[in-house]
């Protein structure tokens, strides 16, 4: 534990940003990784693997997902993860406003609801038994209820940003809090 990591990128911008709807490069996805959490992650074996989900189940015919959200996880602010973060993080890929990259990977999902006290049922216009590795995709980030201003990310992932130039500089420290024991490291 402890350190410095310096990684240079090919493909800075002054558009760079932390609104993970507009994520399309290389950085962006290393820079979302380091400062957000996804509900799901994609595994060496090309499976679905547990991240802000614990688990998920689907109907036997694949239009209607389960995900279970893990307990304990907060933002950065340190306000609590809840299931509306999870539901507005990815509706908002849908709005026209948003104008987001990942707008055709959205589009099948007709609803999303909270179910009980821990679990967000997403509700889907045709079948998709990729569902739990698409939900994990780059651009849906879990960010909190609401957000608008994404100059500063309030994420739940490992770091916690301490200076942002877009296009020059991006430095992050260790989330004491991050939800994955041992880590970052």
């Amino acid at each position: 534990k402890g350190g410095l990591l310096r990684v240079a990128t090919h493909s800075q911008s002054t558009n760079d940003t932390f609104n993970s709807a507009k994520f399309v490069y290389g950085n962006d996805y290393m820079r979302g990784a380091s400062f957000y959490s996804y509900l799901t992650s994609t595994g060496p074996d090309g499976q679905a693997q547990p991240e802000l989900a614990e688990s998920w189940e689907g109907n036997a015919e694949a239009t209607r997902w389960r995900f279970k959200i893990r307990r304990g996880v907060t933002f950065h602010d340190g306000s609590p993860l809840t299931q509306q973060d999870v539901i507005f993080s990815i509706m908002r890929h849908k709005l026209d406003r948003t104008a987001s990259s990942a707008r055709p990977l959205v589009a099948n999902i007709q609803s999303m609801t909270a179910d009980g006290d821990d679990w967000v049922v997403v509700q889907l216009e045709r079948a998709d038994v990729e569902m739990p590795i698409l939900i994990g995709t780059f651009q849906l980030a879990i960010v909190k209820d609401g957000t608008e201003d994404f100059s500063r990310p309030n994420g739940t992932g490992a770091f916690v940003l301490q200076d942002f130039t877009p296009g020059v500089r991006t430095a992050g420290k260790r989330n004491p809090n991050f939800w994955k024991e041992g880590r970052p490291y």
